[in-house]
């Protein structure tokens, strides 16, 4: 939705209206994700275990304190499970996709988290 807000705003055939109520949305939805982001950054902060894992995260080079709290939100595993399994749960293990005389599908994942840097690159953690 922040994307076709932007979108919008880009054209320049847009009513003034148009622009203007754009705008006012986009406000809207960036204070809404601003607010979001600091409830889980409490929630993790106010956790012992999941602030070290936070802490753990971090310490990849470019993975920021909102990408750490993504991948807690949507992994809560991280530290618990081996990083194959996690990288299977995010959707990001190759799988071997051998029938052995029955249809097989593909493991359950969570597809969401794929957009965020492979797992399988992290040092395992120790709590």
């Amino acid at each position: 939705m922040r994307v076709a807000e932007k979108n919008r705003l880009a054209e320049s055939q847009q009513p003034k209206l148009a622009r203007d109520q754009a705008k006012r949305l986009l406000r809207l939805i960036e204070q809404q994700v601003a607010d979001l982001d600091r409830a889980a950054a409490e929630l993790i902060d106010g956790d012992g275990q999941w602030k070290r894992k936070s802490e753990i995260i971090t310490t990849v080079p470019g993975v920021s304190a909102g990408t750490a709290n993504a991948l807690l939100a949507d992994l809560p595993e991280i530290g618990e499970l081996s990083r194959q399994s996690i990288a299977k749960l995010a959707g990001v293990a190759p799988l071997a996709n051998d029938s052995r005389g029955r249809r097989a599908g593909n493991a359950p994942s969570r597809a969401d988290v794929s957009p965020c840097p492979t797992p399988s690159t992290w040092p395992p953690s120790t709590p």
